[in-house]
């Protein structure tokens, strides 16, 4: 702590210049998460047949990080995910993420089944911020990068033991705040809740070094609740962008992706969810949505646990639950193993089941059943030891205990299953984690800037908009006899069958609108205006009208919503707006759609599962199948489809047990359905 302090204490005493300014465009991300239970967790198996047996099967000890989920795109990958993130970094520290841009992230969302599921996701962003920055700022303040995360354990960036620069931010809706003065978090919520950080005996001294307490290598390995963490929260930058004069702090940066595109700026930031983030809590800040008593709402879908894949000409249909490449090498099937991965379906060994081959088969499950009886005093001790002993284990049904059935289950078989049954199938039971997630952000970003000219930026605002085109236009109508009307302060725009009419106090320089709308959408727009154009993306229309010479601006074939509206008539202020309609305004994008998804049948299937859809209208639709991990695995129907009636098939002979997302998209709508594949 005493060196936090000094630090604090010198960078404070500096100049405060934002060196930084620039306008970027993102060509290369590096992203580590790093996922940190809560609280303990369990984590099962269950049969899918209904004999309802579940096993747990591993631990996630509350307080350790016990996941990562890396995120790694080049300037390549970006581009072909539509991803077009443009930001702007003014010399007064405001900042912006220009409208259109596009930004990746990796979210959790629920099913109707309440399964949690973890996707990479690509989200529309714009937004306003406050930064600072001071490039020689770890030289300034005598430190060095430290090469470890936030919590203490070595990091991904390939920037440790250098000094650069230093970067804070704070006040965005999209990145957490973190500060430019690096500092030590905690794991506590703004409500005072506070969970414990544990990387537990990672010096191998058999003992646990408790806060303040450290280990042989000079940190605690088990930090309580509200104590702060060994890492640091903070942001770190290399500018080299010095072509126009501003000031750098690189000759060259050098991408972390061989051959990727070289960057102008290297941006990193260390965070954890909490209150010094901002991160941490789901839609509501103020609701307790996981239900668990504290401020922290994320939750973590683990889609599978580690399994050993084995080769099937051994005799193995599905994977093994755990890394079991020891016992199979000991058995003398070393050969047969294929690889380990994960899985959300498999076969079970269990040292108690050595009577079965060491598999939770369908007597191996009836006998642990038949143990916990014994257990109880529902059957006499040793019952169960008695092979074809008639051992009763319901009310109406005789079972013999035969631990020499080793055959697989064939499926549709399920009298075979009862009277000489094998291993059984058990599919993982994916959790909804309670997790805090901590963050390691690498961006790399390519100067797009130049001067006012160059960027567009006609009155110095760092941003683009139709602030811009007005100062643009007025300029060009300089002298033309516009500059002795007056300019308007406000607006009203009314909608009345699908056409767009406006009045104001005064002329309008430029209006621009943002669109929602069903497919098939067109629009006509005034041939009475110095420019009017328009730009359609599935269900959303942006368009702008310069210059307009009448009050009506577009008539449209269909009906619409005017999400955003904006009108100048001077290049500094947008002025007021006002819109109506003649008859009920749309409640959502969706009431302009027209089709009906009917539920996946049979489900659970095998091997084929199917899908109705109906449309009224012409429009693009997408069918796609998803395992729980968020990775394709195959397109049932891609294009254009005209209203009609459909059905959609899915065969999955060539896919394993488990659970898949079934995903519908029509137009820019997505809706996904869970389906269970048993085989």
């Amino acid at each position: 702590m005493k060196r936090l302090i000094i630090l604090i204490t010198a960078v404070s005493s500096m100049l405060m210049a934002q060196d930084a300014v620039g306008q970027y465009k993102l060509s290369g991300v590096d992203v580590l998460y790093t996922f940190i239970a809560r609280g303990d967790a369990t984590l099962t198996v269950t049969d899918p047949y209904g004999f309802g047996v579940t096993v747990p099967v591993a631990e996630i000890p509350g307080g350790a990080p016990f996941s990562t989920q890396a995120m790694q795109l080049t300037d390549a990958a970006l581009s072909a995910l539509g991803i077009n993130l443009n930001v702007t970094l003014n010399d007064d520290g405001s900042g912006a993420i220009a409208e259109g841009s596009y930004y990746p992230d990796v979210n959790t969302i629920e099913d109707e089944d309440g399964n949690c599921v973890t996707l990479q996701q690509v989200l529309p962003v714009t937004d306003e911020f406050t930064y600072s920055s001071m490039q020689n700022g770890m030289d300034e303040a005598g430190f060095a990068h430290p090469g470890v995360n936030v919590m203490g354990l070595p990091g991904i960036s390939q920037k440790a033991g250098q000094q650069i620069g230093l970067f804070g931010l704070s006040g965005s809706n999209t990145f957490e705040d973190y500060p430019m003065v690096p500092e030590h978090p905690t794991l506590c919520g703004p409500d005072g809740s506070c969970f414990p950080f544990t990387v537990g005996d990672i010096d191998g001294s058999g003992t646990l070094e408790i806060y303040p307490d450290v280990n042989l290598l000079g940190i605690p390995e088990y930090v309580p609740g509200g104590a702060p963490l060994t890492g640091l929260t903070g942001g770190y930058f290399v500018d080299a962008d010095c072509e126009d004069g501003s000031p750098c702090n690189s000759d060259g940066i050098e991408s972390v992706y061989p051959g990727n595109t070289a960057p102008d700026m290297h941006l990193e930031w260390h965070g954890i969810d909490g209150a010094s983030s901002g991160l941490g809590y789901s839609e509501l800040e103020e609701e307790d949505e996981d239900g668990d008593g504290t401020w922290f709402d994320r939750e973590l879908g683990i889609p599978g646990i580690t399994a050993t894949y084995i080769n099937p000409a051994c005799g193995f249909n599905q994977p093994v639950y755990g890394d079991v490449t020891e016992v199979f090498t000991a058995m003398g099937l070393g050969d047969c193993i294929d690889n380990v991965g994960s899985a959300a379906s498999g076969y079970l060994m269990d040292e108690s089941l050595v009577a079965w081959g060491g598999f939770l088969t369908a007597h191996g499950a009836l006998y642990q059943q038949c143990l916990s009886y014994e257990a109880y005093g529902i059957l006499p001790a040793g019952t169960c030891n008695t092979i074809g002993g008639g051992v009763l284990l319901t009310d109406d049904s005789n079972i013999d205990v035969d631990p020499s059935c080793l055959a697989d289950y064939t499926p549709g078989n399920f009298e075979a299953l009862l009277d000489c049954a094998g291993r059984l199938t058990m599919n993982f039971d994916i959790p909804c984690v309670p997790i805090i997630e901590a963050r390691e952000v690498v961006a790399e970003f390519i100067s797009v800037g130049g001067g006012a000219c160059g960027t567009g930026d006609m009155n110095l605002d760092g941003g683009l908009n139709v602030l811009d085109v007005v100062a643009l236009v007025n300029t060009v109508l300089n002298g033309g006899g516009r500059t002795s009307d007056v300019g308007a302060t406000s607006a009203k725009f009314h909608v009345s069958d699908n056409e767009v009419t406006m009045t104001a106090d005064g002329y309008v320089t430029a209006v621009q609108m943002t669109l929602s709308h069903g497919n098939d959408f067109t629009l006509e727009l005034t041939e009475d205006a110095l420019v009017a154009d328009y730009v359609t993306d599935g269900t959303t229309t942006n368009l702008m009208v310069v210059n307009p010479g009448s009050n009506s601006l577009f008539t449209a074939n269909d009906a619409f919503i005017v999400e955003t509206i904006i009108a100048a008539s001077n290049s500094q202020d947008y002025m007021h707006t006002e819109i109506s309609y003649n008859d009920e305004k749309p409640a959502s994008i969706e009431s302009l759609l027209t089709y009906k998804i009917g539920k996946a049948y049979p489900n659970p299937f095998n091997p084929t599962a199917y899908m109705t859809l109906e449309l009224d209208i012409t429009t693009d639709v997408s069918v796609k199948v998803f395992n729980t991990m968020g990775q394709l695995v195959d397109v049932i129907s891609e294009g254009q489809l005209s209203a009609g009636s459909y059905t959609f098939e899915w065969n999955g002979a060539n896919a394993s047990s488990g659970v898949y997302l079934l995903q519908t998209q029509i137009g820019s709508v997505v809706e996904n359905q869970k389906i269970m594949l048993l085989k």
